[in-house]
């Protein structure tokens, strides 16, 4: 896409809640992104009869937001409140417009969410092999932190990852061993490698 047009389209957006009607195309841009993004022959039937979007959606829907150009939906994310520990995701994005800032914009009211719920323990779960998406949740303050394999959870040999984030006060929900919480934000949730599931699910399939 030309700089002019990318330009063009990061100014339009707008981010609002995602209202039920717009739950098809969310549930639509979510498969094709992750399967686009790992690879699958059909994303659009990504994750099979799997129902993140509605669920999500279902559980709190102040939480849920939809990024818009000209009215049409083309990103989504779902902010969770579990007393002290606040969680997102999926983040996702229509695959023809990645890189031109949607998932930070779609950040903006997770992120207020948390300030207003107080939560002092953040986690997420993300592509740990993607500095792309690393830098992206960097930026919020979550940092990846290495950890020990969730038994049955992902490949043999592959390389499970921490990433969340402690406020100050820190109060951690779950610790790792060896994890020392200071000021600055660190990793206290667990995370497993998608990329490895995913290729678990993919050769399922095939």
């Amino acid at each position: 896409m030309p700089a002019a047009k990318r330009t063009s389209v990061a100014a339009s957006v707008s981010v609002r809640s995602l209202a039920e009607p717009g739950l098809d195309r969310a549930d639509e841009i979510f498969r094709v992104a992750f399967g686009t993004f790992l690879g699958a022959p059909e994303p659009e039937t990504f994750f099979g009869t799997a129902d993140y979007v509605r669920t999500r959606w279902a559980a709190d829907p102040h939480a849920a937001f939809a990024a818009t150009v000209e009215g049409e939906v083309v990103g989504s994310n779902f902010a969770a409140n579990w007393g002290s520990v606040g969680f997102f995701g999926p983040l996702t994005v229509r695959p023809d417009l990645w890189d031109q800032g949607i998932g930070r914009r779609l950040m903006e009211p997770v992120m207020a969410c948390f300030d207003t719920w107080e939560n002092r323990h953040l986690g997420l779960f993300t592509f740990s092999h993607s500095p792309k998406h690393l830098e992206l949740y960097r930026r919020y303050g979550f940092w990846p932190w290495r950890a020990q394999c969730i038994p049955g959870c992902i490949e043999k040999n592959s390389v499970p990852t921490f990433i969340g984030s402690c406020r100050t006060p820190p109060v951690i929900v779950r610790t790792p061993p060896g994890l020392r919480p200071s000021n600055s934000r660190l990793a206290t949730l667990q995370l497993v490698n998608l990329q490895s599931t995913a290729k678990q699910t993919l050769g399922k399939r095939g």
